[in-house]
């Protein structure tokens, strides 16, 4: 069967961003008196779950490298709700940085309950063509930020029976064209995941990932605009649509509150089945 573009199944309701949460999820997923931090807050899939823990109940602070970005989430989540969100800059991709955001968010919010590790970097190029500092700037920000926030995290979190959340990608099982580096940065993070889980477990504090798939945002523009690559996406994913921040947003939530208060170390990959049907073949520019 041939798939038209035009012709995808828009998303659900719940999916836009800013994120409304199903009221029979919200009551499942009580985050009422938590604190999170979600870094890479500022945007995107960031922001998506930075909005659904709030409305969920947890108190925010989300950080980031761009002022503007962080800025007009704070107004964002303000507008939402949330109570007294805030900001903290810092590059995930600087260890010191990262251990220092954990910090002083753990501070200003009295404590922590939640750390979700979403800001990640890609370089789009052929492996052979990608330069030193490009592929050490995506493991920097992929794997040895989340590394060093959640070290710095932990004292916080063990506290309060705390949450991990680490954003790995479907890329961590399923190789793409022109990101070898981000596919092996992901499939590090979570390998890293489980390690954390086993390490941490007997301190109360659960380690969890979520993977995403194909989502509908502007890092797919490019597929979008290509019938063939819609048609192996979309053709290819049981669910027969694009994946929404808000998908991923949910699972996050779920990961974080006391309804998954028995799992650790795992990874939930949110891809509407592309993974099952597809295997290696796909990634093609």
């Amino acid at each position: 069967m041939t798939i038209d573009p035009a012709t995808v199944p828009t998303l659900p309701p719940h999916a836009a961003v800013p994120v409304d949460l199903p009221e029979r999820f919200a009551e499942l997923a009580d985050l009422r008196g938590r604190r999170a931090l979600i870094t890479g807050g500022g945007r995107g899939l960031g922001l998506a779950i930075a909005c659904a823990l709030a409305q969920a109940g947890a108190r925010i602070s989300v950080s980031g490298r761009h002022t503007q970005f962080l800025v007009a989430a704070v107004d964002e989540l303000r507008a939402r709700g949330a109570s007294d969100p805030f900001f903290v800059e810092g590059d995930m991709a600087d260890a010191d940085a990262a251990a220092e955001t954990v910090r002083e968010a753990a501070e200003r919010l009295g404590g922590l309950d939640i750390l979700v590790n979403n800001a990640g970097s890609a370089v789009r190029k052929a492996p052979e063509d990608l330069t030193v500092d490009e592929f050490d700037r995506v493991f920097a920000t992929n794997v040895r930020g989340p590394y060093f926030a959640s070290c710095a995290a932990i004292e916080p979190l063990a506290e309060r029976s705390g949450v991990i959340v680490n954003v790995a990608s479907l890329g961590a099982y399923l190789p793409v064209a022109a990101l070898a580096a981000y596919c092996a940065s992901k499939a590090a993070l979570v390998q890293l995941t489980r390690a954390l889980a086993a390490e941490w477990g007997s301190r109360g504090v659960r380690v969890n990932a979520v993977a995403p798939g194909f989502m509908d945002s502007p890092l797919n523009a490019h597929r979008k605009q290509n019938p063939e690559q819609v048609q192996t996406i979309v053709g290819g994913t049981p669910l027969g649509r694009w994946g929404a921040p808000a998908d991923v947003a949910h699972a996050v939530v779920l990961l974080a509150s006391d309804g998954a208060a028995f799992v650790t170390g795992q990874t939930l990959v949110v891809d509407g089945g592309f993974s099952l049907i597809k295997g290696m073949a796909w990634g093609t520019e």
